[in-house]
C-alpha cells in the first residue's frame, strides 16, 4: 500500500502448531525477522465432492451388416461398439470395406 506495507500468505507449517521465523528479501534487501507462532493448526477445509461420471451406454453390435446399417464403419478400437469378433484381420479396425 501506499505506506509500504504488503501482506502475503505464509503457507510454511501451515497445519503444523509451532513457532516459525521469516524473513522477507525485496529487491536485495532483507526485513527484519518476523517471528509467527501458530498455536494449533487450522482446521482443514472438506474435500470438494467429486462429480460422479455419468455411465455411458454400452453399445454392442452382433455383426457387421449391424455396424454398417448404424453408420458407424469402419469401427476403430477405441470407439464404443469395437469388438473382436467384429475385426477379421486383427488390425484394430472393425468392419472394414472389402478389398476389390
Amino acid at each position: 500500500n501506499a505506506a509500504g506495507r504488503f501482506s502475503t500468505p505464509l503457507t510454511y507449517g501451515a497445519n503444523t502448531a509451532g513457532t516459525y521465523r521469516f524473513r522477507v528479501v525485496v529487491d536485495g534487501v532483507a526485513s527484519r525477522t518476523v517471528t509467527v507462532t501458530r498455536t494449533k493448526a487450522p482446521k482443514k477445509a472438506a474435500a470438494p465432492r467429486k462429480a460422479t461420471p455419468r455411465p455411458r451406454p454400452v453399445v454392442t453390435y452382433k455383426n457387421c451388416a449391424a455396424v454398417r446399417a448404424a453408420g458407424k464403419a469402419p469401427l476403430h478400437s477405441w470407439e464404443p461398439g469395437y469388438a473382436l469378433h467384429l475385426d477379421r484381420d486383427g488390425d484394430g479396425v472393425a468392419c472394414e470395406p472389402y478389398r476389390r
